[in-house]
């Protein structure tokens, strides 16, 4: 009688360990699929903006001036162009805001107008 009650025992723990190891197997499955999909958007993110990307060509300086600025020292200034479409269907937008943004390395200042 003992014997039966000690197998009866035997089978619920392993019964339970069996559980466990599914539900850790399963959880380490899901941890793996969650971050392959996290590494697979990285990487098209990270391919999509390289993609972005591309380098003036031109020298030192602008053929207009006489010296070479340097936006490390001397203030700057940037002309943002907001461009509607809509009304072309992606054609021959134009312009419907203008901001203008000054930016001062020494100051450590930005000015918008």
């Amino acid at each position: 009688m003992a014997e039966r009650i000690k197998v009866k025992v035997r089978k619920k723990k392993n019964k339970k360990r069996r559980l466990i190891k599914r539900f850790i197997v399963l959880m380490l499955l899901a941890l793996l699929a969650v971050g392959g999909v996290g590494i697979y958007k990285i990487i098209n993110t990270i391919s999509a903006a390289d993609g972005t990307y591309d380098e003036l060509e031109r020298g030192e300086k602008s053929k207009l001036r006489d010296d070479v600025v340097d936006i490390q020292k001397k203030p700057f200034s940037i002309l943002f162009m907001g461009v509607e479409d809509y009304s072309t269907n992606g054609e021959h937008g134009r312009t419907d805001s203008l901001i203008v943004v000054t930016l001062d390395p020494k100051k450590k200042s930005m000015k918008m107008l």
